[in-house]
């Protein structure tokens, strides 16, 4: 092969080479297009499962902030009070102290007042921290030493209620003499509003007075069956005012005043009794009805677990115009007494049919004269 033969072919390799280059060069952009392309297309799923933490991470949030919701209104209060008041001293020449002299600062300066004042916030506060730590050792020596003995939890609770507002009374008036206020004045007010008081609200006087008698006397509690002026009911609530009885039957709830609380029959202080009586045929005998039903009674006893005592058979409680009258009576506590009484109707009716004793009934005879 000559040499411009060569030279050719080697010419010919290069410019090849060359083209290839330029095309590589040329395809290289719309390869890093195509590579950022993909790049920024996001899976489907990986942006629902985005979405899905998005609103689990708000959701979380918004329930944070309900709970919290009083705090945080707190804390805002508190902020923006404290940016108020010390807005001279923490932003001192700025706008926003400019702002608040010339509008809050016109009605009255938080800052002079605070300057002026500290010593006795301090020992006001020092008071609260005595009164607080002395109310906590008071009520826990009443704990130690009454709280196992105590028989009327109810007084025990108000005695200790009454207890703390003397205390908190005493730190009130203290707080009140540290800022200067006269102290003498305010006991002759208080004396004065509470012979108002007494002249003007004398049924409310009354009806409080009865009301912590009741409590302390213990005649009745909460949960306890009573008669009311010929009003049953169970207790619902014992107030210093008033007493709540809520009707068993009808679910009604009757509001008394304390003070028109005069006579009252606690049903639940004992076991109550529930009676039944069943009436038997002239004709039937009475050994043999009750060599019959005496044997029966303690499967009703069985049957019903409210019973406490019995059935027992007491005897024959009357003789009426046409039936001789039997009693049972059976131990139940008050709030099952109609129960056992309507249990008891029903098994002794269910045994008297099934062993042929007669129950008799009114009868009209008619004579027709000739």
């Amino acid at each position: 092969m000559s040499e411009k033969e060569n030279k050719s072919v080697e010419q010919k390799m290069l410019d090849d080479q060359k083209e290839l280059v330029q095309d590589q060069l040329e395809a290289a952009p719309i390869e890093v297009e195509e590579t950022q392309r993909r790049r920024k297309k996001k899976d489907p799923n990986q942006q629902k499962a985005k979405k899905k933490f998005s609103f689990a991470f708000l959701k979380v949030t918004w329930g944070w902030m309900k709970k919290k919701r009083q705090v945080i209104q707190i804390s805002i209060i508190i902020l923006l009070f404290g940016l108020t008041a010390f807005s001279g001293i923490l932003f001192p020449r700025s706008g926003l102290a400019r702002f608040i002299d010339e509008t809050i600062g016109q009605f009255f300066d938080i800052t002079a007042l605070v300057q002026n004042n500290y010593l006795r916030a301090l020992e006001a506060l020092g008071i609260l921290l005595f009164f607080w730590a002395f109310n906590k050792i008071v009520q826990m020596l009443i704990d130690a030493l009454f709280g196992k003995k105590v028989k009327n939890i109810t007084a025990f609770l108000l005695f200790k209620k009454v207890i703390r507002w003397a205390i908190t009374f005493a730190a009130v008036f203290l707080i009140l003499t540290a800022f200067g206020v006269n102290s003498t004045a305010i006991v002759a007010s208080v004396g004065i509003i509470g012979l108002v008081v007494s002249f003007g609200a004398q049924k409310l006087v009354e009806d409080v007075i009865s009301g912590l008698f009741l409590i302390i006397e213990k005649q009745f509690a909460v949960g306890d069956i009573v008669i009311i002026s010929d009003y049953r009911g169970i207790i619902k609530e014992i107030g210093l005012r008033t007493t709540k009885v809520m009707d068993a039957a009808n679910l009604d709830v009757k509001i008394i005043n304390n003070s028109d609380i005069r006579n009252v029959i606690n049903l639940s202080t004992n076991v109550s009794t529930a009676i039944c009586e069943m009436s038997i045929e002239y004709s039937a005998s009475i050994p043999e009805v009750e060599a019959l039903i005496n044997p029966f009674l303690p499967k009703i006893k069985e049957k019903y677990p409210e019973i406490l005592e019995g059935p027992n058979y007491v005897g024959v409680q009357a003789l009426g115009a046409s039936d001789v009258v039997l009693r049972y009576t059976a131990k139940v506590i008050e709030a099952d007494k109609f129960k056992i009484q309507r249990a008891l109707n029903r098994e002794l009716k269910i045994f008297f049919d099934e062993n042929g004793i007669g129950i008799p009934f009114p009868q009209l005879v008619i004579h027709k004269g000739e």
